[in-house]
């Protein structure tokens, strides 16, 4: 008997944004961007997760059966509560308790806020 066959495969998903220099504003369109190789799990549940409870009580479903294949998502409406210490979580959309990914800490700020990437800006 093999033994090492029986083992689960890790997930080499790697959630490239948001990152920590990255920030969200609410009510503005936001990217979610991963690499991945193939045989990683497919698909999968995204999540935005805090561990401040005052922020966010639990885990926010962004969506369901993502294929991870696509290598990104946007949400069209960031509805997040302004705060520090949020993360995207990648799941298995049949136990999210089994996490496969979770991306770089991130900032959600208020509505209208600049945004600024590289060497420019933009209002939101």
């Amino acid at each position: 008997l093999n033994c090492a066959r029986l083992l689960p495969r890790t997930a080499t998903i790697q959630i490239t944004g948001p990152d920590a220099s990255d920030y969200w504003v609410q009510n503005a369109s936001k990217t979610i961007t991963w690499s991945y190789t193939k045989g990683d799990p497919s698909p999968i549940s995204i999540l935005i997760v805090n561990e401040n409870v005052d922020i966010l009580n639990g885990a926010f479903s962004i969506d369901e059966y993502v294929d991870v294949s696509l290598k990104s998502f946007t949400i069209t409406n960031v509805t997040l509560k302004t705060g520090t210490g949020y993360a995207v979580e990648f799941v298995n959309p049949s136990n999210h308790s089994d996490v496969y990914a979770t991306g770089p800490k991130f900032e959600v700020k208020v509505a209208g806020s600049v945004f600024f990437h590289g060497s420019f800006s933009y209002f939101t």
